[in-house]
């Protein structure tokens, strides 16, 4: 069983979305190569991310394994993960994914988002 970590200290929600791009690398376990389709990551942590998407992952029908390719701020890094929740939206799903993160993920996460909310308290000053 699998336990939410909304409530982790280190979450941050974007003001306006992050559009991305995903893949899905593995259903109930098999390799599946998909194209590629989009999201919105609405909160960003070391562990998780909150999406919303028109895509329908059928959970928890099945074990869904995505690769989301994300641009914070500098570069684009693949994150691994797996959809541990979805739910009808408006426009879509709104979906958990948990994330398989490391150090290096970790630390990419907080100095991205670092350089993020800086450059967005920046321009905030400048208005």
């Amino acid at each position: 069983m699998h336990y939410s970590r909304r409530e982790e200290p280190f979450r941050y929600t974007f003001p306006e979305p992050l559009e991305c791009k995903f893949q899905i690398t593995r259903i109930n376990g098999k390799t599946a190569g998909s194209s590629f389709g989009s999201l919105r990551i609405i909160d960003l942590s070391w562990n998780g991310a909150k999406i919303a998407t028109a895509f329908d992952f059928q959970h928890p029908a099945h074990q869904v394994e995505l690769s989301l390719f994300v641009q914070i701020m500098s570069e684009e890094r693949e994150l691994s993960g797996v959809v541990v929740h979805q739910e009808e939206a408006e426009s879509g799903y709104l979906c958990g994914i948990h994330l398989d993160s490391d150090n290096e993920i970790r630390e990419w996460v907080t100095s991205e988002l670092k350089a993020y909310a800086w450059q967005a308290v920046k321009n905030k000053k400048k208005k």
